[in-house]
């Protein structure tokens, strides 16, 4: 096994390296512009507002003659700029100027940097066929760098093939979200066995994606796996929400291990991963209640106001649950409640999200037929935003009622 604390070397970071000072057209007022530039991103925190000292400093020099590293450089400095100002579309424009002078000058690590970035912008925008695309582009540029004996950044080269995953995921790609999946697992396994947050990245989408092929015992494990892992490795705001996940994936077991037409060899786990006393409804709904809260708690003391509605999304369908085995009335009003508080926070996924919530309300209270509307309401929403991940859900609730219906 190789390894695994490999890094990339860059240029990017560097504002003036003494090679670059016999290049044709090296600018010392530039130099001089970027260390100023680069002092103010590395220290944003300290500053009242780094971002738009820093456009201040390199602006000017756009239209001068400078060398192509440091041009490089300095559409690299203003990118992240934009970025932290939350302009995306600037940001952007500056990346794919680095990216053309990267390319001309054969920097493939530049493009491997540049394009993670622009991927996450594009991802950060909800437009996941770019972030894709860009993903793939720098993966490839990553690549070239390969040496015989392995993977030029084994840990960078695992982000992207996991950012590759997801994006294939939430589009509803599942085969090639496998496909990556695989590809990040072997990458882990033989060049980045200590990359403990990618670990949890990793067993995450796993996790999501046992649960749409059916698999709910696997999925229990492996959302659990992963909540675990960034209990230490990760940020505040990836906890709770994993968290969330780790519910939604106890209440799947619960609607699937302990349904009439559920096979139990399908359903439960391989010898030693779970006890059957885990898969009982008991534990199932109790496991459900404790990571839904503590998804409300963490996303709360984050301030991650989406969170929060997943975490209550998800306590509401275990309530649902808890109803239908104790018989009590219907929780449609409930759920209507929460589709105006997610109306509010104006995100269209999270509308489309409690939608489902309410369509399962609906049909659990023997509405059959305006559950449906809702489900292809829902449904629609979600490929009308390429969040085919998502549609899988209320598009097989949809297949279910047309296979009862017939």
């Amino acid at each position: 096994m190789a390894e695994s604390g490999r890094r990339l070397h860059s240029w990017l970071h560097v504002p003036d390296p003494p090679s670059w000072h016999d290049q044709p057209c090296y600018s010392p007022p530039m130099a001089y512009a970027l260390s100023c530039a680069y002092d103010l991103l590395r220290h944003a925190e300290e500053q009242p507002d780094p971002y738009f000292a820093t456009f201040v400093v390199l602006a000017p020099f756009r239209k001068l003659a400078v060398c192509d590293r440091q041009r490089l450089n300095l559409e690299f400095a203003l990118a992240m700029a934009f970025a932290g100002d939350d302009s995306a579309p600037q940001a952007l424009s500056c990346l794919s100027s680095a990216w053309d002078i990267a390319q001309h000058l054969h920097d493939w690590g530049a493009q491997a940097e540049i394009g993670f970035l622009a991927g996450a912008l594009w991802q950060a925008q909800g437009l996941l066929r770019e972030a894709y695309a860009v993903y793939h582009d720098a993966l490839k540029a990553l690549q070239r760098l390969e040496c015989m004996d392995g993977p030029a950044d084994p840990a960078f080269e695992l982000d992207l093939v996991l950012c590759l995953g997801w994006c294939a995921f939430d589009l509803g790609w599942f085969p090639v979200a496998l496909r990556h999946m695989d590809e990040a697992y072997t990458l882990r396994a033989v060049w980045a066995p200590d990359a403990a947050e990618q670990a949890a990245s990793l067993a995450w989408l796993d996790a999501q994606l046992a649960r749409v092929r059916g698999q709910p015992a696997r999925a229990l494990s492996l959302a659990a796996a992963a909540a675990d892992l960034l209990r230490t490795h990760g940020r505040p705001i990836n906890l709770g929400r994993v968290q969330v996940v780790l519910a939604e994936t106890a209440l799947d077991a619960l609607e699937m291990v302990h349904t009439p037409a559920a096979s139990r060899d399908l359903w439960l786990p391989p010898s030693g991963a779970m006890s059957k006393a885990q898969l009982s409804p008991a534990a199932l709904v109790t496991q459900a209640r404790e990571a839904a809260r503590l998804g409300l708690e963490t996303a709360q003391e984050a301030g991650d106001s989406i969170g929060v509605m997943l975490a209550r999304l998800a306590l509401r369908r275990t309530m649902r649950l808890l109803r239908r085995q104790s018989g009590e009335d219907s929780g449609v009003a409930a759920a209507e409640r929460l589709l105006r508080t997610a109306q509010r926070l104006d995100s269209p996924l999270l509308v489309s999200r409690t939608e489902v919530l309410l369509a399962d309300e609906l049909l659990a209270a023997g509405r059959s037929e305006a559950a449906r509307i809702t489900y292809y309401r829902a449904t629609l929403r979600f490929e009308e935003l390429h969040m085919g991940g998502l549609a899988f859900w209320p598009r097989r609730a949809l297949q279910l009622l047309a296979d009862k219906g017939s």
